[in-house]
């Protein structure tokens, strides 16, 4: 949704006043994050405004592979950890 309220860039901008927000009324939503470079995370933190009932988490190196996937959310906030990876 890139209504000027909930653009992308405000995903990641440190505010918990801000957020970023798929379209209303849509089926489902992809975001997708890309780094300039390689760099090695063992941690993703998601806080939700309206948590979506399902969801994966996916990563790509050399091809896309599933971190995390749920069918049942009912949480707003996320924390999942994992051994280091380079993404």
């Amino acid at each position: 949704m890139e209504d000027g309220n909930h653009l992308a860039k405000y995903a990641f901008d440190d505010n918990l006043e801000t957020s970023w927000a798929s379209s209303p009324g849509k089926p489902s939503a992809t975001f997708t994050i890309y780094y300039a470079k390689e760099r090695t995370i063992n941690e993703i933190k998601i806080i939700w405004k309206y948590p979506p009932l399902a969801f994966d988490i996916s990563f790509y190196k050399q091809e896309w592979g599933v971190l995390y996937r749920t069918v049942n959310n009912k949480n707003f906030e996320l924390l999942l950890q994992f051994p280091p990876r380079n993404v």
